[in-house]
């Protein structure tokens, strides 16, 4: 049996193929990552503002759909990476990005509740005689919040958690 024999360059067209691919995927990655980025920061001072629930839900269903994109854009780079510790390399950084979206996306869903909850409370006193105040017999649910474990990649998330319970709901 001959050995192969290959045409000359037709492997480096292949990797120079390959580099290319993987050139414009990351340059996909980067435009949907700082685009996800600057929606976290939007949505981040969307939940100081105790008027936002629309915008705060619409920036909610955004995020949802740049996190889809990001998600096949990191599945189709993974992929082509021409290693496993490229690849090792990939999933880790998209696991931790995947938890700040999450994390963005629980608190996100948290003060739009707490909103919600004060919109039906407010109707409700509307229609309540105001010389008998109901509010006084209305209480906000318990939430518990849970003790911070000491692992610092939680620490955003929990603080965050923290400040919305703490300082930042009414009483």
């Amino acid at each position: 049996m001959s050995p192969v024999v290959e045409k000359p360059g037709v492997k480096d067209k292949d990797k120079q193929g390959d580099d290319e691919g993987i050139s414009q995927l990351v340059r996909k990655q980067k435009f949907v990552g700082t685009s996800i980025e600057v929606l976290i920061y939007e949505m981040h001072k969307l939940m100081n503002d105790e008027k936002s629930q629309v915008l705060l839900d619409k920036a909610l269903e955004r995020l949802n759909s740049l996190e889809t994109e990001y998600s096949r854009i990191v599945q189709e780079l993974i992929s082509i990476l021409p290693n496993e510790e490229s690849v090792n390399d990939e999933v880790r950084r998209w696991a931790l990005f995947q938890q700040e979206i999450l994390e963005i996306t629980m608190l996100a869903e948290y003060q739009i509740s707490i909103q919600s909850k004060e919109e039906n409370s407010k109707g409700q006193f509307s229609t309540t005689n105001h010389s008998n105040p109901v509010s006084s017999h209305l209480r906000l649910p318990k939430f518990t919040l849970s003790e911070f474990t000491g692992n610092i990649i939680q620490w955003v998330s929990w603080w965050d958690q923290y400040k919305i319970c703490i300082h930042e709901t009414r009483h």
